[in-house]
């Protein structure tokens, strides 16, 4: 999504019309969107997940009806520009909230960038709920 220059933090690399190696048109802004959500487990086997790996050329009224699954209820979703530890807190403060008992467990879904598993974990510990965290999921699937 382009940016206006006067929204950016920073100036440009270059005016001149021809760049250098290095350097690169406009200036790049980042989102971290935090989602936060609750699902219900479902065990499924491995040609399960192969499959639903595949379906997506399977139109929606060919699919049969008691397939139809809900994975995420109570959706919540959030986007951070270029704050990457602030739109975690707000995830995981999300999800307190909702959690009264104060003991469900809690998965994390997060793409391949290391500063925000770093950073991720770092929050956890910061908020007192690593030993909540069952498991970290490395989301390297993008269709």
């Amino acid at each position: 999504m382009p940016i206006i220059g006067s929204q950016t933090e920073r100036a440009e690399d270059s005016v001149s019309t021809r760049l250098s190696k290095e350097q690169k048109q406009g200036v790049k802004k980042e989102a971290t969107v935090s989602v936060s959500s609750s699902f219900t487990t479902k065990k499924r086997s491995v040609d399960e997940i192969i499959a639903g790996l595949f379906s997506r050329g399977i139109s929606q009224q060919e699919q049969p009806v008691q397939d139809k699954r809900v994975w995420h209820e109570q959706k919540h979703i959030r986007a951070f520009l270029s704050d990457k530890r602030k739109a975690i807190a707000y995830g995981i403060d999300n999800v307190l909230k909702r959690d009264i008992s104060g003991n469900k467990p809690i998965i994390v879904l997060m793409d391949g960038d290391r500063a925000l598993e770093k950073t991720v974990k770092e929050t956890v510990i910061d908020k007192g709920v690593a030993h909540r965290v069952d498991a970290y999921i490395l989301d390297f699937i993008h269709f």
